[in-house]
């Protein structure tokens, strides 16, 4: 058998990249950005560092990567994708109606993996749906929903696109100011097709602030195409600029941080409900792909009660 001691060496090196990435989110937590929140940085020194974000609707964000938030680093996608899901969460929060009040249209946050799976189906033939490109039709037919925010990531850079429900013109966004992508138009088409809205035609380039250079926040992309959809749902909200990266890059960390501690209160809302679990699917079966999609659709649950949106404060 292993000595402890050889056995934690072997540990170390096994785990080199995931110690130094824990190792560095530690030294950064110390900075003064993070005072106010002194007794959940300690609460979160003390975890393991594979243990994964709670809370979440997946379980496949481990600690450690929250590191790729630092500095410039490139944003994990995964860590991209559990940010999406807090403002989801935090805009159904917002949106909520009081007892007996008129309802809210919401704002859709779709993960990357939306776009690449519907232009995978889209390319195939015969075209065929996925089970969540169904239930985000059956949410449009069915439920108020004002605007879906389509986020992407193509040769390790994130933009995005919010397409206004029933409008023919869809905003994009990327902070290296390219233009977007040729097939976007006809993907969005497909998606909405037969539920009553025209198809889209025209693509407009949203605000948002280059990256790069003089501007700063080279390596921001990801912050930057998250800002540009949340400033559609929240029209007070500061619009990113390369050379304050760093106070949004710190300020989407500390609400990760919060979310996974309040998530192991035991007065934390648990996902309970799927929106849809009470419609009949219109869709039928022979236009619905077999094949895995491999991501779950976190705009398709809610909070079994309130949501805190202290949880998760607001840049």
């Amino acid at each position: 058998m292993l000595r402890p001691q050889i056995r934690l060496i072997v540990l170390i090196c096994n785990h080199n990249t995931h110690v130094e990435s824990a190792r560095d989110l530690i030294l950064h937590l110390s900075s003064p950005f993070f005072s106010d929140i002194t007794s959940v940085v300690a609460e979160l020194k003390r975890t393991p560092i594979l243990s994964t974000i709670r809370g979440l609707s997946t379980n496949d964000v481990p600690l450690w990567r929250l590191a790729t938030l630092l500095d410039e680093r490139w944003m994990d996608e995964d860590v991209f994708n559990a940010l999406a899901e807090i403002s989801y969460f935090k805009h159904q929060t917002m949106i909520s109606p009081p007892p007996h009040g008129p309802a809210i249209s919401a704002c859709l946050f779709l993960p990357t993996s939306f776009l690449t799976d519907s232009r995978r189906h889209y390319q195939s033939q015969p075209q065929q749906y996925t089970t969540e490109i169904v239930d985000l039709r059956q949410r449009l037919l069915l439920t108020a929903v004002r605007s879906i925010f389509i986020t992407s990531v193509f040769d390790n850079h994130y933009t995005a696109y919010v397409y206004h429900v029933g409008s023919t013109i869809v905003d994009h966004g990327d902070s290296l100011h390219q233009p977007p992508a040729d097939d976007i138009l006809d993907i969005i088409s497909w998606v909405i097709a037969g539920l009553g809205h025209p198809p889209v035609d025209t693509i407009s380039c949203g605000t948002i602030s280059r990256q790069g250079g003089f501007n700063g926040g080279d390596g921001s992309c990801g912050i930057a195409a998250l800002n540009f959809i949340e400033s559609y749902a929240d029209h007070n909200l500061c619009q990113w600029q390369g050379s304050d990266s760093h106070l949004f890059r710190d300020m989407a960390l500390q609400n990760l941080i919060r979310y996974h501690d309040g998530a192991q209160m035991e007065s934390f809302p648990v996902l309970v409900r799927n929106t849809l679990a009470h419609i009949s699917p219109t869709q039928s079966a022979a236009t619905i792909s077999q094949l895995a999609s491999g991501y779950i659709d976190f705009n398709m649950l809610e909070f079994g009660c309130r949501f805190d949106e202290q949880v998760c404060s607001g840049y």
